[in-house]
């Protein structure tokens, strides 16, 4: 709806990461008792910045951390009196999401926000070459799921590569409590309800640190909206991708691409798919059809 939508599109993305990303790191460093919380069982601090969790703080590096990265790339689009203060500024915001992530310590965002910015890097291109270029990336994502199933030992080397065990801090075990308390494979619980009652309450007294999400975006709609749901999620990914690579985004359509990937990704071992998350924000943003963009004016 804007008369220049490619420069809504950077400005949207710049002013909402210039003030939640530096306000995370100023709560976390002056004001903790905003920017940390407490696990009660361990009495150890986790640092969540402007968000609820560490988990919330890592999706938010990652969104606005790709956005970074990709008008870093961008610069030579600009002018030339602007190209150095968007190299300063973007530069700087880089940092600033690495330093959070590993403060925050969410392997899956920074996992996903180094392969966001590869993904960037490899989308550089014009015409049928970065459609090609898309379809072999999503292509190679596939294969390597296929080979994780089926050699497990790789799986295992990459899990604690990341700092992580082959149980995924327990989601495995998770999963398997949670297929078998899924009793209308159908049409699931209705929509956000299956963490209430005596569900809930069964996984809180087993597990101390009180699930109350999957931990798999893909799990998480199953569970909620059974295969009804699971199948209008597919709807949604399938549209969303003819969507990004039919239409003429100009070099945004790099950036949605890495977002819509990532955000696949990361529903692997967190639940996104939901409410007000920022990468389900972010998906449905970059899944949308778009007005072809003009790309006239920067942010």
């Amino acid at each position: 709806t804007d008369p220049y939508p490619y420069a809504a599109f950077k400005r949207v993305l710049a002013r909402t990461g210039f003030l939640l990303v530096p306000l995370s790191i100023l709560y976390l460093k002056y004001f903790p008792s905003l920017g940390r919380v407490y696990n009660r069982w361990t009495w150890t601090s986790t640092n969540i910045g402007v968000s609820t969790d560490k988990n919330g703080l890592g999706a938010l590096c990652l969104v606005f951390g790709l956005a970074s990265v990709w008008r870093l790339l961008e610069t030579g689009r600009d002018g030339e009196d602007r190209n150095h203060h968007v190299l300063l500024a973007h530069g700087a915001m880089l940092v600033m999401v690495t330093w959070l992530l590993l403060k925050a310590d969410s392997s899956t965002s920074f996992a996903c926000l180094v392969l966001g910015s590869i993904v960037l890097v490899l989308m550089r291109r014009p015409g049928t070459v970065r459609l090609l270029t898309a379809n072999l990336i999503v292509s190679a994502c596939a294969a390597a799921g296929v080979i994780a199933l089926m050699f497990q030992n790789l799986y295992a080397y990459a899990v604690e590569g990341l700092g992580r065990n082959t149980t995924l801090t327990g989601r495995t075990d998770i999963w398997d409590d949670l297929f078998r308390m899924a009793d209308r494979p159908l049409l699931g619980t209705g929509f956000e309800s299956f963490w209430l009652g005596p569900r809930a309450e069964y996984l809180w007294n087993k597990y101390y640190f009180h699930p109350n999400q999957a931990h798999n975006g893909y799990i998480e709609t199953y569970l909620n909206l059974g295969w009804a749901g699971v199948a209008l999620l597919v709807i949604v990914i399938i549209w969303g991708y003819r969507n990004i690579l039919g239409s003429d985004r100009g070099s945004a359509g790099s950036l949605c691409f890495a977002l819509f990937l990532v955000a696949l990704i990361y529903n692997l071992t967190e639940a996104a798919f939901k409410v007000m998350h920022p990468l389900w924000i972010a998906f449905l943003f970059a899944a949308a059809a778009w007005p072809a963009l003009e790309e006239r004016a920067s942010a």
